[in-house]
């Protein structure tokens, strides 16, 4: 886009000089040096015009190239204020992915306060480094991992809806990948993946040992949140282990080796995490029976046990 097209742009969208000789100036000026100067005045004219600020990062970020880190990062500390856009930047969130959410036109100031009011950096320390080295320029997905639609949560929270589905994606994903890099096998049997995948989250087998892995960031948590692998016997209620969800995804086999030892592992991160621990009260194993429906085991009935591990980090 030329600076002459951003200029009649400006024109025809504000009819209100301050902005428009403003936005006009900034695209009139491409040296850096004048550029340079224009970011200042950005600021100022946000200074006085404070409700203005998402409109005109939006703006600016949309139609005007900014390649220069330098300017860029002045330019969005005069946008949406330096406290605001350093708090973004301690969560995770580099210049670049700044720049792109602002081309969204996503009030960035309203959505640090939501991160901020949610206490989820403080719950989650280590939230922060996996937000930089995950979150992809789109700015709404992290890898394939998990959906955070930043443009509908800060639409949510403006409607005064809820806005803690939105994070819990990002926690759930956050704890899946601790999870996989805490727990580790000689055999990935089953990867990570979309947080809202169902199945199981994650398998290794480790040496002889089968590790089934369920990770969870959640404040509070009750065996019915377990419910697809541990749960009462229909006749008996004796705790047993839902074998069919897991077959579904790692097959039969390894339920079937006798010399092969499972573990169901509970991976839990979070500030309450021990405390959740001690409130499931789950024995230290339960059996498992399911009848076999391929190979030469066709039509039997197979018993075992699986160990239960429950595994607490606060990270």
């Amino acid at each position: 886009m030329v600076y002459g097209d951003i200029r009649d742009i400006a024109e025809s969208i504000w009819r209100k000089d301050g902005l428009g000789s403003l936005l006009n100036a900034i695209g009139l000026i491409p040296a850096l040096g004048d550029l340079t100067k224009a970011v200042a005045d950005v600021g100022q004219f946000v200074a006085k015009h404070v409700d203005e600020g998402a409109t005109v990062a939006f703006f600016v970020f949309k139609h005007i190239p900014i390649d220069n880190p330098i300017i860029k990062r002045e330019l969005i500390d005069n946008t949406i204020g330096g406290d605001a856009a350093n708090n973004l930047r301690s969560k995770g969130f580099s210049d670049d992915v700044i720049a792109k959410l602002l081309r969204q036109n996503i009030d960035l100031k309203r959505f640090d306060q939501i991160l901020k009011n949610s206490n989820i950096y403080n719950d989650y320390p280590g939230l922060h480094k996996f937000v930089r080295e995950e979150l992809t320029l789109e700015g709404s997905k992290l890898a394939d991992r998990c959906t955070v639609d930043i443009k509908k949560m800060v639409a949510a929270d403006k409607a005064g809806k809820p806005t803690y589905g939105y994070l819990n994606n990002l926690k759930g994903a956050y704890a899946e990948d601790l999870a996989s890099q805490d727990i580790v096998g000689d055999v990935v049997v089953k990867h990570i993946s979309h947080v809202n995948n169902g199945g199981v989250d994650y398998a290794v087998l480790e040496g002889n040992v089968l590790k089934i892995v369920e990770a969870k960031a959640r404040q509070s948590l009750s065996r019915s949140h377990i419910k697809n692998y541990i749960i009462p016997d229909r006749r008996t209620g004796e705790l047993v282990y839902n074998v069919d969800y897991a077959i579904k995804e790692l097959g039969e086999d390894y339920f079937k080796d006798s010399n092969i030892q499972k573990q169901f592992i509970l991976y839990h991160n979070g500030p309450n995490s021990q405390a959740i621990k001690n409130s499931l009260n789950l024995p230290v194993s339960v059996p498992y029976k399911f009848k076999s429906k391929i190979g030469e085991t066709a039509g039997q009935e197979i018993k075992g046990s699986i160990e239960i591990v429950i595994i607490t980090v606060s990270k």
